[in-house]
């Protein structure tokens, strides 16, 4: 009998079973190591761009500021409506405002949109309420009508502030705050500190719902009124809520 060698030669192509189980099982483990890869990546991209928006805006600030005598534009809620606010009058100093007034992991972004609504809120002691032009500050401290203005307005005017690179002009908003600026006039009163006395967790969850903690994973972008912006941790204001007096106000203009 003669030897054959294409029948001795004789091989399988493709994979067997165990061998396509194998390739899937590989293939599953990169797929399991590359999501949270890109989803951080993602996290730190926006938490750039949200950083990036709120310069922008604090640069904004300044330009208005420069053309107003160092005032800061008037908050919503005392007499002006949405189409007034901070925001809009910086419509003219902001390239495509519509979209540097929102951050792009705010929830309500649609909504804020909608509304002419910012992601980005005014800290109470910068905000400008008094209708008028702050000739002398001093005048309006025991001002009736506005019961805001001895805080809010004698920090309206950038020039004013002794130490700009301390003072925080912008926080993130948080989901359902839905103003153009928050009360941090009130976090750490002498109301609020006997208020919480014991509840810490009280006084915090209040501040969380004005201002986004944790916006960016453990934490939030915050604009300083020298125009730079820190990403800080949630752990932080935890720290500053225990603390829990007015003199350790982490709004307050330094």
């Amino acid at each position: 009998m003669r030897h054959n060698p294409k029948s001795s030669n004789r091989r399988t192509d493709g994979f067997t079973l165990v061998e396509l189980l194998v390739v899937i099982a590989v293939i599953g483990l990169l797929i399991s190591l590359l999501i949270p890869a890109i989803s951080s990546v993602r996290e730190a991209a926006n938490r750039a761009m949200c950083s990036s928006r709120m310069r922008q805006c604090g640069i904004a600030m300044h330009t208005y500021a420069g053309s107003h005598g160092g005032y800061l534009p008037k908050v919503t809620g005392h007499g002006l409506d949405a189409d007034e606010s901070w925001i809009a009058k910086l419509g003219p100093y902001l390239e495509e405002v519509d979209v540097i007034r929102i951050c792009p992991t705010d929830p309500e972004a649609d909504y804020r949109l909608e509304n002419n609504l910012t992601s980005y809120v005014l800290n109470g002691f910068c905000a400008r309420v008094d209708e008028e032009d702050h000739a002398d500050e001093e005048e309006h401290e025991h001002e009736e009508g506005h019961e805001h203005s001895a805080l809010a307005g004698a920090y309206s005017n950038l020039y004013r502030l002794h130490s700009a690179s301390s003072t925080i002009m912008l926080f993130e908003a948080a989901a359902g705050a839905h103003g153009d600026h928050v009360d941090s006039w009130d976090w750490f009163s002498e109301e609020a500190h006997h208020e919480h006395e014991h509840e810490e967790h009280e006084l915090f969850d209040e501040i969380a719902a004005e201002i986004a903690i944790d916006r960016h994973g453990d934490g939030a972008n915050y604009l300083y009124a020298d125009g730079h912006v820190e990403n800080i941790s949630s752990d932080q204001v935890h720290d500053w809520i225990h603390e829990g007096t007015e003199a350790v106000n982490f709004a307050r203009p330094r």
